[in-house]
């Protein structure tokens, strides 16, 4: 009875933190403007340590730009995936910063991956 998430299309579950923070670790701008638009508050602490959504962009940043250092393929391909990825970075943060989120004191520790 509790798996009826499965079935909904995106658009039609709860606007949740959760879902902010599975948008940003995507950059997926437009599911995180949906979010923004529903007045999440993106200072809000998403773990008990009080990390905030502007330390998992910075972290999902880190992640992206290894994962198109060790990505095999043509560098034609590469190049452009690379490209779309920062185009698609930038407009999360673009998204994050206008709707007045930092990072939080605890993300040092974030970082080291405390």
């Amino acid at each position: 009875m509790g798996n009826l998430d499965c079935c909904m299309s995106e658009e039609h579950l709860p606007v949740t933190n959760e879902r902010l923070e599975w948008a940003v670790r995507k950059m997926d701008p437009k599911e995180v403007q949906a979010c923004l638009e529903a007045g999440l508050d993106v200072n809000m602490p998403i773990d008990r340590q009080g990390h905030t959504i502007m330390d998992i962009f910075v972290v999902e940043h880190q992640h992206m730009l290894k994962k198109c250092q060790t990505n095999r393929g043509r560098p034609e391909d590469q190049t452009r995936l690379f490209c779309e990825m920062q185009e698609s970075a930038a407009q999360v943060l673009r998204q994050l910063r206008g709707a007045g989120a930092v990072m939080s004191a605890q993300s040092a520790a974030l970082r080291r991956g405390v």
